[in-house]
């Protein structure tokens, strides 16, 4: 589905290029064509709605007329009760009648819902449950993209742009490339990276990986066993539920453990052991120090941190 909430528009222009033979407009009924979903950019969809308006407005619906009596009768030999008939009937009279608001409106709805977004921009869903099987692999085009992913293994990745990508089930892939993106894993083993500029990552109810690449990033784990790597950046970290690893190496700004577990969580200093790193207490928090690498641990003390059972 390409945008959220967009479900009744399609179906009246899906009903419509049923209806009418329009001739000459093949972006009619292409842009429905649920057996081969691609990727259709918000320019794409914005002339789709001007190309069946216009046909509606277009369309001489006044032969329809002369043909309600054998419609009436095939929807009765369809097996269709009176109740039912008469709502159909009534459907087609509303078009009869020159009455194109229902439609009309809502595409109106649907321009407005597009506002916020340039011609170049993607929106697609794959919602579980429709036409497609299996994973899918979307990649955006540097613009402002939105992708939804379905229950099985995914790839989605936004390239530039302020992007937003989730992943729900499966073990997904989310690559949000240049500028602030949005990253959300959901269920299954899922591999997050932010690539460059201000990112928010978050995983779901997996043993998930989190980078946070470029960019002072908020990187955010789940239920599971995660990996959490920032970057370079200064970047906030939590690992949430689960026993997570917080991975750092030489190039890395001063990041910060938000929510480190003493006794259930580890860090990776580049490998350095207990007797290579400086342990320098600030405040209620303790600064980690080996080589250029700095990683504040919020809320524990010198002595919980001094343990070897701490560091990988």
């Amino acid at each position: 589905m390409l945008l959220t909430d967009t479900t009744d528009l399609e179906s009246w222009a899906d009903y419509i290029s049923s209806l009418v033979a329009i001739t000459g407009s093949p972006d009619l009924t292409k842009g429905f064509d649920w057996s081969s979903i691609s990727k259709m950019t918000v320019g794409t969809y914005l002339d789709l709605l001007d190309t069946v308006e216009t046909a509606l407005e277009a369309f001489d619906w006044s032969f329809y007329a002369s043909l309600l009596p054998t419609i009436r009768t095939q929807l009765s030999a369809a097996g269709l009760g009176a109740s039912e008939i008469d709502a159909a009937i009534g459907f087609l009279e509303d078009f009869i009648s020159g009455d194109l608001s229902l439609i009309t409106e809502g595409f109106d709805t649907v321009r407005e819902a597009l506002a916020g977004y340039a011609p170049g921009d993607d929106l697609i869903e794959a919602l579980a449950g429709g036409p497609i099987s299996g994973g899918i692999r979307l990649d955006g085009d540097g613009g402002k993209d939105e992708f939804t992913g379905t229950a099985s293994d995914d790839y989605l990745s936004g390239a530039g742009g302020n992007d937003k990508l989730l992943g729900l089930g499966g073990k997904d892939d989310l690559f949000g490339g240049g500028g602030s993106d949005k990253l959300r894993g959901g269920a299954g083993k899922d591999k997050l990276e932010g690539g460059n500029g201000k990112d928010n990552l978050q995983g779901g109810s997996g043993n998930d990986t989190l980078k946070g690449g470029g960019g002072a990033d908020v990187l955010k784990g789940g239920g599971g066993k995660d990996k959490i790597i920032g970057g370079a950046g200064n970047d906030k970290l939590w690992g949430n539920r689960g026993a997570d690893d917080f991975i750092f190496k030489s190039g890395d700004d001063r990041d910060v453990i938000k929510d480190f577990n003493v006794g259930q969580d580890e860090i990776d200093l580049a490998g350095a052991s207990v007797d290579d790193i400086s342990f320098i207490k600030k405040g209620d928090d303790v600064l980690l120090r080996y080589d250029d690498i700095k990683v504040l641990v919020e809320n524990v003390t010198r002595a919980e941190m001094m343990d070897d059972d701490n560091f990988i």
